[in-house]
């Protein structure tokens, strides 16, 4: 399967659960798509900023059109997230590794949500640029 869909250079990207602990997949997913200059909005409900980004507390903060949600938060959290994803209508949605769940999965469908599980968006965008 090919993510071309999702992985884009075009596209906005919210990142849910960014970390400012660089030893963290929410630091290492928004750094890598920052650094290959994706436009990338960090989402964590502490705040503050990364890498001279401002983080956003929540979703409802971003006014901007975005086309892709990028999960590496726990599954709970990302089931709760997706209530805000459908009302902003955005129809991509990517669970990094760990925050997946049967449930968003049956959100997804039920919504009309093109979603990946089970694969990290930083190995599919390094295969797609071989």
């Amino acid at each position: 399967m090919t993510y071309s869909s999702f992985i884009n250079k075009q596209f906005v990207y919210a990142i849910i659960g960014v970390s400012l602990d660089t030893e963290k997949f929410g630091y290492k997913v928004f750094s890598y798509f920052k650094n290959q200059n994706f436009k990338v909005l960090p989402i964590n409900p502490k705040g503050g900023t990364l890498l001279d980004t401002k983080i956003y507390t929540s979703l409802d903060e971003i006014e901007e059109k975005i086309d892709v949600i990028v999960f590496v938060v726990p599954p709970k959290v990302a089931e709760i997230v997706l209530d805000k994803v459908i009302k902003k209508g955005i129809k991509k949605v990517w669970f990094q590794p760990g925050s997946e769940s049967l449930h968003s999965k049956i959100i997804c469908e039920k919504n009309q949500i093109e979603f990946v599980m089970e694969e990290c968006i930083m190995v599919e965008n390094e295969k797609m640029n071989l």
